[in-house]
């Protein structure tokens, strides 16, 4: 019977189940505290220098965050020689001829996750497979030759070279000499592989790069041969008239590194994502949660008013409470709701982050004067746009903040302004002759999959509200809480939802910079609230990096990367009494978190 697999890292020996000479393999285990029989299990297969010690210590991380087992088994060079063992998956005699199928090195991974399940007590039937460099060689030859049921998910990162699905071009890189029918290619094509590269991993020169003929032919680097792998196949699955099935994805600012590439392998592979409706995190007291500390949340939450509250980790409900489908007023989170909007059409050049005022055309009733009207719509997003112009739907908090008419020119003084904010909107409908709230449907809620939110012809989740006193309307949004959490782990995973890219990865990292001071609440970025170091709600200390969208009357969406965590909460704000206080939203997101152990 094998032993029992500990929490935290292991090594143990395994012996090659193969026929003939007998071959030992160390594998390195990660089993994190909040792993289950049910979790998911990870086998890793390292690159050329044979570390699997390595490769293992750089999955902790995701392992932690995610809670899988990882499996790295290590195959020695002294058993296992470069590269016809290793890299080629051990499928010729030396003299060039095919060894039988049952001797080839792929049907190890499967005997590795046999043996390492029934040590960890899991129950998984499947595993993901990840390989890196001369990793990511074998596992694509696997999925190409020998494809298991067991396996869920290939994740191929940084091969040096690849078997490209043509029989022109003789095996390794092609398949020349090895038999491969149509029907196989085509089931070859419909597999879920992720063809994962690192955009700077582009050194022609690399000592570990792969220099064959065979291997030259598919581009001077790693970087463009993963590209042309993935461009031949959809070439030849269109020839074969199947989809292709694979998915390639570049990690930005990754070279040739297994601990660079981990971290976005990792998202492809297990994170999660609210289908059509929210999903509930299976035993939260095993990922850290302690039950009676959230219960103790709820009950203040009780005390305090609050009318909905969601606390969402890896983009599973951890808790909720209230009527999270309700449709609350979000007051000025209809602010981060528009920043969304215009970074998608700052994208396609519609919107221009360095026109003025003056060259748009825009104005006021008072009228603007020129110095005004020297303002950018850069400004406006920061709210540093000098113009203090008589604005509507301000609460007491803005009145009180805003300075007096003309006393600040544009880009030199911060002021949380409806003016600006209202403007903007103005400024969105004319530059994209589209109105904020059909956008909003048909870029963020439809894409999102937002339960709730209707904007049609007679059902309107949204409204113009207009005033005597200025030209620019507000656009107040109503949205429930469940929905809101949805846009906060769209901002938590960089503006991507699933595969797609929703709104722009760099318009999110710009809008969550502090740009600004903003006191207590930390600072300001491009209308949305960044806290500085760890402040950010009074008397409460945040994870640095948290940031918020916020409304009147205690509507907050709080995005903390650092866990991995948005917390939504909600105000009645419908019936006059039933505000949240700042203070008393920050005495309960402080339970939230020490609801965690860490």
């Amino acid at each position: 019977m094998n032993e029992s697999l500990p929490v935290g890292a292991s090594a143990y020996p395994f012996a090659d189940p193969r026929p003939g000479r007998a071959r030992q393999i160390t594998v390195y285990a990660y089993r994190p505290a909040a792993f289950t029989p049910e979790s998911p299990v990870l086998l890793v297969v390292h690159g050329r220098n044979r570390n699997g010690r390595n490769y293992r210590d750089q999955w902790i991380g995701p392992a932690e965050r995610h809670g899988f087992l990882v499996v790295v088994p290590e195959f020695s060079e002294a058993q296992y020689a470069h590269p016809e063992e290793y890299n080629y998956g051990d499928m010729r005699r030396p003299d060039g001829s095919l060894k039988p199928r049952e001797e080839w090195l792929f049907p190890v991974f499967d005997a590795v996750f046999e043996d390492a399940r029934a040590r960890a007590g899991s129950r998984r039937e499947t595993y993901a497979l990840f390989g890196h460099s001369a990793g990511a060689q074998i596992v694509h030859r696997m999925a190409t030759f020998a494809w298991s049921p067991r396996v869920e998910r290939i994740v191929s990162a940084n091969a040096g070279s690849y078997t490209m699905p043509l029989r022109d071009e003789a095996f390794p890189f092609g398949l020349g000499g090895v038999p491969v029918s149509d029907d196989e290619l085509r089931a070859l094509f419909s597999r879920p592989i992720l063809v994962l590269l690192g955009d700077q991993d582009d050194d022609p020169e690399h000592y570990q790069l792969p220099r064959d003929p065979g291997a030259m032919r598919q581009g001077p680097h790693r970087l463009a041969r993963g590209l042309h792998y993935v461009e031949t196949a959809r070439r030849e699955a269109a020839r074969l008239g199947v989809p292709l099935a694979w998915k390639v994805a570049t990690a930005p600012g990754v070279g040739h590194s297994v601990g660079g590439i981990a971290p976005f392998a990792a998202r492809h592979l297990f994170e999660a994502w609210p289908g059509s409706r929210w999903g509930t995190m299976a035993a939260p007291s095993r990922r850290g949660w302690v039950p009676s500390r959230l219960e103790e949340a709820r009950r203040y939450s009780e005390e305090i008013g609050s009318a909905a509250v969601m606390v969402v980790e890896g983009g599973e409900v951890v808790a909720q409470w209230g009527d999270v489908e309700r449709r609350y007023k979000t007051h000025s989170i209809r602010k981060s709701l528009l920043s969304a909007l215009i970074g998608l059409h700052v994208e396609t050049g519609a919107i221009d982050l360095g026109k003025t005022l003056g060259e748009l055309g825009i104005d006021d009733r008072e009228g603007l004067t020129p110095r005004e009207k020297a303002a950018h719509v850069l400004d406006l997003v920061m709210a540093r746009s000098g113009v203090y112009h008589p604005a509507g739907h301000e609460t007491d908090y803005m009145r009180n903040l805003k300075p007096a008419r003309h006393s600040h020119g544009p880009g030199t003084w911060w002021c949380y302004n409806n003016w600006d904010f209202n403007a903007l909107g103005s400024i969105f409908e004319r530059l994209t002759g589209r109105g904020i709230f059909d956008e909003f449907r048909d870029r963020i809620a439809v894409p999102l999959g937002m339960e709730d939110f209707r904007y049609d012809e007679t059902r309107r989740d949204g409204e113009y509200v207009r005033f005597d006193i200025s030209e620019h309307a507000a656009y107040p949004f109503r949205l429930s809480s469940r929905d809101l959490a949805r846009f906060g782990l769209l901002y938590l995973r960089g503006g991507r939802w699933g595969d797609a890219q929703v709104v722009p990865a760099k318009w999110v990292r710009m809008s969550v910079r502090p740009y600004s001071r903003a006191g207590e609440r930390g600072g300001y970025g491009y209308m949305w609230w960044v806290a500085e170091g760890d402040m950010h709600f009074p008397q409460m200390a945040v994870p640095p990096g948290t940031y918020s969208a916020r409304g009147a009357g205690g509507h907050y969406v709080v995005v903390i990367p650092e866990r991995d965590l948005v917390v939504v909460h909600r105000a009645d704000t419908d019936v006059p009494g039933r505000a949240v206080s700042g203070i008393a939203f920050g005495a309960l997101l402080e339970r939230i978190l020490a609801a965690r152990r860490r």
